[in-house]
């Protein structure tokens, strides 16, 4: 009897998993890839200003502005990435800086409404990026 029911629930479990593959096979590969092929949802220009659109309603004028400065992080931020001559901590820093830099010329597009959201949102992601580092047993920037 044990036996019967763990084949079936071993059998169950395949069927179930098989039915999933058609599934995963239409959603393609996942979007991050790594700095370097650039695939990253959240590392696209055009998927953050939709983002910040959203959250921040962005009017078309601050949409032209915002645009040119998440497209030049992205690709100052492929630079860094590709420089083999930094460590991970340097490579880290420069990023935060990028990030700090691009931030700060984004505030001076937005109004006082849209510029209170928007650091609400910064704080999270740090945060975020923060806990991430913590579990890969990084060190903080200081």
């Amino acid at each position: 009897m044990k036996k019967t029911l763990f084949a079936l629930a071993l059998a169950g479990s395949f069927v179930l998993g098989m039915n999933g593959l058609p599934l995963y096979a239409q959603m393609g590969p996942p979007m991050q890839q790594g700095m370097g092929g650039m695939q990253r949802r959240g590392m696209d220009p055009e998927y953050q200003l939709k983002h910040l659109t959203l959250v921040l309603d962005l009017t078309p004028e601050q949409q032209a502005q915002i645009k040119p400065i998440l497209e030049e992080r992205v690709q100052k931020m492929q630079e860094v990435w590709r420089d083999n001559s930094l460590t991970r901590a340097q490579r880290r820093d420069k990023m935060m800086a990028l990030r700090e830099e691009s931030k700060t010329k984004i505030e001076a597009v937005l109004n006082d409404k849209q510029k209170e959201k928007y650091d609400k949102l910064y704080k999270m992601q740090t945060e975020r990026m923060q806990q991430r580092w913590q579990n890969r047993g990084m060190p903080q920037p200081q």
